[in-house]
């Protein structure tokens, strides 16, 4: 009793003290005020900047919604592209703004294939390519892969005549510049559409980069077809890289057509190969030929190995057509590692590659005196899938720093994740 008097008198003050009895019916508060709409595109990249520079986060949407919306060229793509580049630097992976920066890339796909950008120290401007790489570099390949193949695929679901064509060729590249696991079978979708010879040798320079083995069936065929030197040196390249089933067969047949230009496209590819049977067919393609520009290039390549095996250059073109399979067993072991001669047989610990992947990304280059030695071969014996994560990581540091070298650097640790991907799917590393 008395503790439900006391609760009834403390309720009886407080309502005096609030001025009387409660208000079975109070008046409505304030309005909720209307919900936030989409985010309104700024209508210049100065605009965008502004914006940017007043307050990062509540900027983040609408640039997303700048890049998805303005066609940019000239001047507006130079103040976009460094913008965009800055964002997508600063922005961490997984946080709030992540997805409006993945959005801002994906508006990104609309550049035109005439675009180029200035570039710190470059005499020349970068293409649209470079473009790309300089900002799909800057992300991790879970992020942005997804979003690219979703793209892509979209664009490859259309009739032909309804494609964006600008779009589908960057979702394209990018998807293989990151080596997103889908990738080689978009870009075999792209090419197969391919209305141009520009086109299709820019795909298979994507094949090569990607070196899947299911892409060897299209390139024996495009070997087949080649009717000039560029498609038919793009086809042998990407075979060489990707070697599957019927390489060998084809690049012999390429080397036997009748146009020269065909034939010394085979000569590089075949030497890659170094089977006894590519091996002999070379030396006898030396000794008989008139076409002197073909033969330099077998002795050229005849010079390389010669430094390798102590042997002359005479010597291992003799070899190659006498004994070829003592060519191979000597060659064979060469055909992609000849950068071994300029390193020792050193190789990294998992304790050292962790050290290794460190150094580069804090000092933002793959360049550097502790480990002048390590080639991208010891790092891909050394490396497995866990640190593919660090590998990413490397290449964001290289490219932040926006030097000369950080394309060729970043494109370097690219192939150093394709090899270890390749590694762990059981395929040759290359």
């Amino acid at each position: 009793m008395t503790t439900t008097l006391t609760l009834v008198l403390g309720a009886s003050l407080l309502v005096a003290q609030a001025g009387g009895a409660p208000n079975p019916n109070p008046a409505p508060g304030p309005a909720p005020g209307p919900a936030p709409g989409p985010a309104v595109a700024p209508a210049t990249a100065a605009a965008a900047r502004e914006l940017w520079t007043r307050d990062r986060d509540a900027a983040l949407p609408a640039l997303a919604a700048f890049f998805e919306t303005v066609d940019l060229a000239g001047d507006e793509l130079q103040a976009a592209f460094e913008l965009l580049r800055e964002a997508a630097a600063a922005v961490p992976a997984g946080s709030p703004g992540a997805q409006d920066v993945t959005r801002a890339v994906r508006g990104l796909l609309r550049l035109p294939e005439d675009a180029t950008v200035s570039l710190p120290g470059e005499p020349l401007r970068a293409p649209w390519h470079v473009v790309l790489r300089l900002v799909v570099g800057l992300r991790p390949r879970a992020e942005l892969g997804p979003v690219l193949e979703a793209a892509a695929r979209e664009e490859l679901e259309r009739p032909p005549d309804r494609r964006d064509p600008n779009r589908l060729r960057n979702a394209t590249y990018a998807l293989a510049h990151l080596r997103h696991r889908p990738a080689a079978e978009i870009v075999l979708a792209w090419t197969r559409g391919a209305k141009h010879k520009a086109e299709r040798v820019q795909a298979m320079d994507l094949l090569a980069q990607l070196g899947d083995p299911a892409a060897a069936p299209f390139l024996r065929g495009a070997l087949e077809t080649a009717k000039d030197l560029g498609e038919a040196a793009a086809a042998a390249r990407a075979l060489e890289e990707t070697v599957g089933d019927g390489a060998e067969e084809a690049l012999l047949a390429l080397l036997g057509r009748q146009e020269a230009e065909l034939r010394r496209a085979a000569v590089l590819p075949l030497f890659a190969v170094a089977s006894p049977r590519a091996l002999r067919a070379l030396g006898e393609e030396h000794g008989r030929s008139k076409d002197d520009r073909l033969k330099r290039l077998v002795e050229q390549e005849a010079d390389r190995y010669a430094g390798a095996t102590n042997r002359s250059r005479v010597g291992i073109l003799r070899l190659m057509k006498v004994s070829p399979e003592e060519a191979s067993r000597l060659m064979a072991p060469l055909a992609h590692r000849l950068e071994r001669l300029a390193s020792d047989d050193r190789r990294l610990s998992r304790e050292d590659i962790a050290k290794v992947l460190e150094t580069w990304a804090r000092r933002g280059t793959i360049y550097t005196e502790e480990w002048s030695w390590v080639r991208d071969r010891h790092v891909v014996d050394a490396a497995t899938p866990d640190d593919i994560p660090r590998l990413e990581a490397v290449r964001i540091a290289v490219l932040r720093e926006y030097r000369t070298t950080s394309v060729n650097e970043a494109e370097i640790i690219q192939r150093m994740v394709g090899a270890v991907d390749r590694k762990a799917a059981g395929g040759a590393p290359r």
